[in-house]
């Protein structure tokens, strides 16, 4: 436990790990220690119930965000929910087909953006 002199409300960080990562930081509007332990406890069930349920539907959906159908294109989920992006060691090595690359980014972004991924 801590106290700083000039936090006057109670805050909180809580962070999701697993097929799902999130993280949030809330504040109180006051600082009555069990009111917010209370409050804050609530809160963190209530983000995780949100995650599970996310994670759910994600595997539900068959996970369009994977993009194992690419053949230029790698693409994992990173730890904040976005998609990182790699060009394959094969694609780089050879020109490809002309058009396919472009071809491949517009359909994977189509089918991030279906699932909820943003920029």
């Amino acid at each position: 436990t801590f106290n700083f002199e000039d936090v006057s409300v109670g805050f909180t960080s809580i962070f999701v790990s697993g097929p799902i990562e999130r993280g949030i930081t809330v504040e109180s509007t006051h600082n009555d220690r069990e009111g917010n332990m209370w409050s804050f406890a609530k809160m963190a069930l209530e983000f995780l119930a949100a995650c599970v349920e996310e994670a759910a539907k994600v595997k539900a959906d068959g996970d369009k965000a994977d993009v194992a159908a690419y053949e230029l294109l790698l693409a994992k989920e990173d730890r904040y929910g976005g998609v990182e992006v790699s060009v394959s060691e094969a694609s780089a090595a050879g020109p490809g087909r002309p058009g396919q690359f472009g071809r491949e980014l517009r359909q994977a972004l189509e089918a991030w953006r279906a699932v909820g991924k943003r920029g």
